[in-house]
């Protein structure tokens, strides 16, 4: 999911700082609503995939940690730090912590490493074309493409009656059950919710 993203940083980050002397490094932050050890390995998802693309901190990128510990009220605080700090682009790991920093700024361009819902949370136009100052990646693009995938899967077994639909108690969980709820009945489908908490 963070490689995706940082290859999506990558085209960013000459856009981000086209004045920038070649001598003066690359400067990112990443804003991440879990802990250092939950992101662990997004972290290092994201440092290898820079270091694939030429982006090394020995050499020409620095990079500005922040986590939240699971504290979804931390993020606007963190996301603010790292204004401050000016760096030149923002990679947020969690749809939350993308919404702290779009909050945060309207000029810096901020990269998501995985998100759900964005076009319905306003954080970008639209899939095709995100506008504003975000992009990235997406792991729920919307209660859409759920039913798309409803479609195809009817399609390809015409006689399926019932879908489980592993999901958890969440915002984006639940309006993307209510959406196949709604629409499976003119399918022929009758949707079973398979719940589980964190």
């Amino acid at each position: 999911m963070v490689a995706a993203g940082a290859w999506v940083l990558t085209a960013a980050l000459p856009l981000a700082a086209h004045a920038q002397s070649q001598e003066s490094p690359y400067r990112v932050g990443v804003l991440a609503l879990g802990s250092a050890a939950s992101s662990a390995a997004d972290v290092q998802a994201l440092r290898d995939e820079l270091a694939r693309l030429g982006y090394s901190e020995r050499r020409n990128l620095v990079l500005a940690f922040r986590f939240a510990d699971e504290r979804a009220d931390n993020l606007p605080v963190l996301a603010a730090d790292l204004v401050r700090l000016q760096v030149d682009a923002i990679v947020t790991i969690s749809t939350a912590a993308a919404q702290a920093a779009k909050l945060a700024t309207t000029s810096i361009p901020i990269v998501m490493a995985g998100s759900a819902n964005p076009v319905r949370l306003g954080l970008v136009a639209s899939l095709a074309h995100p506008g504003f100052n975000v992009t990235g990646v997406t792991n729920n693009p919307g209660p859409e493409i759920i039913l798309k995938q409803l479609q195809l899967l009817k399609q390809a077994s015409p006689t399926i009656s019932r879908v489980a639909m592993i999901t958890m108690r969440d915002p984006v969980e639940d309006a993307a059950f209510a959406s196949i709820e709604q629409n499976g009945t003119q399918l022929g489908v009758v949707p079973i919710a398979v719940v589980f908490d964190r």
